[in-house]
This record gives structure tokens, C-alpha cells and sequence, in this order.
């Protein structure tokens, strides 16, 4: 566009100029506020606010002694599985693995076997909790709770609602069937910006070789930026 209108006079180009300059500045408010539009919409389905993983049942406010204690004697944990869970169990814990979406319930109880603590994350994720964390007394009443998710406008399941958009050609290409999410703990580090950083797991070949990270924005669901670590070979 420049070199066209190096053709035309000193006025005429100064005119042309600011005219552009201002078709321009719309265009860039314009694609800004398409591209805001784009972002991320958030929804309870997504975020999986609705599965019933996320509720404390009944059942589980006290660990069944009787039931599960002869057996632990034996053993130190065994499974018991469903059609939607796999339920490990061990003493005066259980472990609530959903075959879906790998979401997993950690339940604590107490030397009474009354339930003590919850909390949830996601498989090969141990170290980042995700939603609410929940502290009982001994008469089964919450305490306190903790929003692991605070601060934060993407939760875990639309970070990686995006990076499988994103990242589609790769996870098709290398069979990439697991997540492994970590944020930034907006509590612990109050002057960082909210952020996912998710990695994936997938074929042999793609396990072996590298492995792709994502920085994904807490509050606006862009992409920050994606890099490679690279796995070297141990040689004999």
C-alpha cells in the first residue's frame, strides 16, 4: 500500500495516510472484538459442574468399617468397580475415579471413620487440585472450603476444551487420550496471572520423543504461548 501511494503527491498521500490509518484502526477494533467474541464461552456443562462426582453422597460421609476392614486386613487396597467409576480403597481413604472424563474424588475419614476431607483432581494431575475443597468436623459438618478455581474465568475442562482445538491435528496424529494439567495458584502467587499449563500423553512414539506444553490465560481461554520439551534418550 505504501509503495502505491508513493505514486501520488505529498497532500494527496498525507490524506490517503490518515484515511488509512483510520480504516485500519477500525479494522483492528473490529477483528479485537470478533476475536473477544470468539473467546471461550463458559458453561456449566463444560465445566462438569453438574456431575454427580462433584457431590458428597450419603454413603460416603462415613467409611463402611465393616465392609471394607477384613478386607484390608488381607490386603492393603483393593478395587471395586462400576460401569461409570473405579473406586480404590484403602484405609480410612477412597479414591473415586470417573472412567469418563478421569476425574478422580480423594475422601479422607478419621480414626471414627467419619468423613474429614475431599477434594478432587485430575488423573495424572495429583498435585493440582481442582473446583472445591472441602474440611469436616467430627459431626460431619464443612469447616471449611477452599475454590482451588479462584480468580479464575476458564476452569480446567475449558482449558482443555481449547488445547483439543488447538491441538487437534497433533492429538488425532499421536492418539492423545490424557492430560496433564497444572495453574498457577493465584493464592499462593497473588501478583501472577491466572493460567493453565497443560501437557498431553499420548502413543509411544509421541511419549518418547517430546512432549508439547500450553499456556492457556485463566481469564480469557487464548493461547499465551506452546513450547517442546524434547526426552533424550538414556544410552547404554
Amino acid at each position: 500500500m505504501e509503495m502505491a501511494m508513493g505514486k501520488i503527491t505529498y497532500i494527496s498521500t498525507f490524506i490517503i495516510t490518515m484515511k488509512t490509518k483510520f480504516v485500519l484502526l477500525a479494522y483492528i477494533l473490529i477483528s479485537v472484538s470478533c476475536s473477544m467474541q470468539r473467546e471461550f464461552v463458559k458453561t456449566n456443562k463444560t465445566c462438569l459442574f453438574n456431575d454427580s462426582i462433584f457431590e458428597i453422597q450419603k454413603e460416603e460421609m462415613v467409611f463402611d468399617g465393616a465392609k471394607y476392614d477384613s478386607i484390608l486386613s488381607k490386603k492393603g487396597a483393593f478395587y471395586d468397580d462400576s460401569k461409570k467409576y473405579i473406586k480404590r480403597i484403602q484405609s480410612k481413604k477412597i479414591w473415586l475415579t470417573d472412567r469418563d472424563n478421569n476425574l478422580i474424588k480423594k475422601i479422607k475419614y478419621n480414626s471414627s471413620n467419619d468423613i474429614k476431607h475431599v477434594y478432587f483432581y485430575l488423573k495424572n494431575s495429583t498435585s493440582t487440585k481442582i473446583g472445591t475443597e472441602y474440611f469436616f468436623n467430627k459431626n460431619g459438618e464443612i469447616t471449611e472450603t477452599i475454590d482451588h478455581e479462584k480468580g479464575y474465568n476458564i476452569c480446567w475442562a475449558e482449558a482443555i476444551s481449547i488445547l483439543r482445538k488447538i491441538a487437534r491435528k497433533e492429538i488425532k496424529k499421536y492418539k492423545i487420550d490424557e492430560f496433564i494439567l497444572n495453574r498457577i495458584d493465584i493464592k499462593e502467587f497473588p501478583e501472577e496471572k491466572p493460567k493453565w499449563i497443560i501437557s498431553m500423553k499420548g502413543s509411544e512414539e509421541y511419549n518418547d520423543l517430546y512432549r508439547k506444553t500450553y499456556e492457556i490465560d485463566g481469564v480469557t481461554g487464548t493461547l499465551i504461548r506452546k513450547y517442546e520439551i524434547h526426552i533424550i534418550p538414556e544410552t547404554p
